[in-house]
């Protein structure tokens, strides 16, 4: 099983901006969030469980590269939430399995190294109900202070 925390962590650790989105969201939405930062990177699910529900995102995920359209777009890596759905984009090159991803693994240990207090790490985004949704930018710093300031745990169990 993926854990959100561990691509959260490996993201991070190398110095990758982090963003995530709601599986509810529409493909619309995704794009006036993704056009103004131009991945490099895509994790997606292959699909979503609710309510007892199967709910596919490969139509959605088709339409946000096609729509996207950036030669910055290195690479979508699907993640197979749902088994009974498709694990790669049909027609989309850059689309890998998240099996395929972890294959390319390195043996060479990670090293962490430390970073200034306002180097960028996570992107929010306003709600977008007054006109385009706004990049928020966390940082190393805060988003680590925040947490150890509220006392959040995070466990990838």
């Amino acid at each position: 099983m993926v854990h959100r925390c561990h691509l959260f962590f490996l993201c991070v650790r190398y110095y990758y901006l982090v963003m995530t989105l709601i599986v509810d969201m529409g493909a619309p939405g995704i794009n006036d969030r993704l056009s103004q930062i131009r991945p490099k990177i895509i994790f997606a699910d292959n699909g979503a469980l609710y309510n007892g529900k199967v709910i596919s995102q490969i139509d959605k995920l088709r339409t946000i590269v096609t729509t996207l359209n950036s030669p910055t777009l290195l690479q979508l890596i699907i993640i197979p939430r749902i088994q009974s759905e498709p694990k790669l984009l049909s027609g989309f090159d850059k689309s890998i399995t998240y099996d395929d991803f972890l294959a390319k693994k390195s043996n060479t240990p990670l090293v962490f190294e430390q970073v200034e207090f306002n180097h960028p790490a996570v992107i929010v985004y306003s709600s977008g109900t007054t006109g385009k949704p706004k990049c928020i930018v966390h940082h190393h710093g805060v988003s680590w202070f925040t947490g150890a300031t509220d006392r959040r745990v995070i466990s990838c169990k």
